[in-house]
């Protein structure tokens, strides 16, 4: 994070929220990892650090137990320039990782062989499927059983090797290789339609009154959502957006809510009011 912001009245409201926005998020999907908060122009805000670390202190020691404090304060001040602090940095990284669980954990070898079999296949494609890609390539080198396939699938997806998620049959069914694919799917429903949506488009193929409720409204339809991923790994892509709380289900089958498609201002009676609308139907 940006010390000066910190410093700054007028941005340090800000500057908590973008804190509190990422560490609690860190809580979420990584609870038990270490967490460095690390602020950068130390030179610039050389004789104002203990003001920093007073306000980290304030704003965010009490709740998230695995911030790993630096020597001096809770935090580690550097300066990208001079290079003043990240010398340390480096060695508690280092500590900490050395200190890991995760890090001790003891696998076959023929887990790694089976991991670069894996990975030399995001060169041709994003994805590959569990039981016909994966457990042929698993059985390249010994890996023979369902349950070690899983196992090793869910060692490289916890590390960040691939993506594999199991919520659901269509989740489970597939391996992400190249996140990209992911990014380039899921950009085709979330997109700021003042920039990247031509309505035109949808008015050949009848489409344009489901693209306005989509991108106006934030409520969309499967059959939408099978035209703009050409009606491949629908259920896959869908299960994904639900799983990571993108999408939800809304009203009658097939319909579904994006959240971050709504807009963030509504009228009412002649009024403009700032906030997400929604409405509570009790019938």
């Amino acid at each position: 994070f940006d010390m000066r912001e910190v410093l700054r009245r007028r941005r340090r409201k800000a500057a908590r929220k973008y804190l509190l926005f990422w560490l609690r998020s860190k809580r979420l999907h990584a609870p038990d990892a270490p967490v460095l908060l690390i602020g950068t122009f130390r030179a610039e805000c050389e004789s104002q650090i203990p003001q920093v670390n007073k306000f980290l202190l304030d704003t965010c020691t009490n709740d998230f137990p695995s911030i790993v404090p630096s020597e001096s304060y809770t935090f580690f001040p550097i300066d990208n320039k001079t290079q003043k602090g990240i010398e340390e940095v480096r060695k508690v990284v280092e500590s900490s990782v050395r200190q890991s669980i995760a890090m001790k954990q003891e696998i076959p070898i023929r887990w790694m062989a089976f991991l670069d079999e894996i990975l030399a296949e995001s060169e041709q494609r994003p994805f590959l499927k569990l039981h016909s890609d994966i457990r042929d390539l698993g059985r390249n080198v010994g890996i023979r059983r369902e349950e070690e396939t899983k196992a090793a699938l869910a060692f490289f997806h916890e590390r960040g090797f691939l993506i594999h998620l199991t919520g659901t049959q269509a989740l489970e069914s597939i391996i992400v290789i190249k996140p990209q694919w992911l990014i380039d799917a899921l950009s085709k429903i979330i997109r700021d339609k003042s920039v990247h949506v031509e309505f035109k488009d949808f008015e050949q193929i009848g489409l344009v009154q489901d693209a306005r409720e989509t991108f106006h409204s934030g409520i969309t339809n499967r059959d939408f959502l099978e035209h703009l991923w050409n009606g491949i790994h629908v259920d896959f892509f869908i299960d994904l957006m639900k799983q990571t709380m993108l999408m939800s289900e809304f009203g009658k089958k097939g319909t579904f809510l994006v959240p971050s498609l709504l807009r963030k201002k509504v009228s009412f009676e002649n009024i403009i009011l700032p906030g997400y609308p929604f409405v509570y139907d009790f019938s």
